[in-house]
């Protein structure tokens, strides 16, 4: 079970680092 959990904190953490990069080019081109 604890290996369990950290591979999808590691799957969460890699998901909200390419969405903070996702929205910052968003940002960008909508500007």
């Amino acid at each position: 079970m604890k290996r369990l959990q950290q591979s999808l904190r590691l799957l969460t953490l890699k998901w909200s680092l390419s969405g903070l990069v996702f929205l910052q080019r968003l940002c960008k081109e909508l500007m």
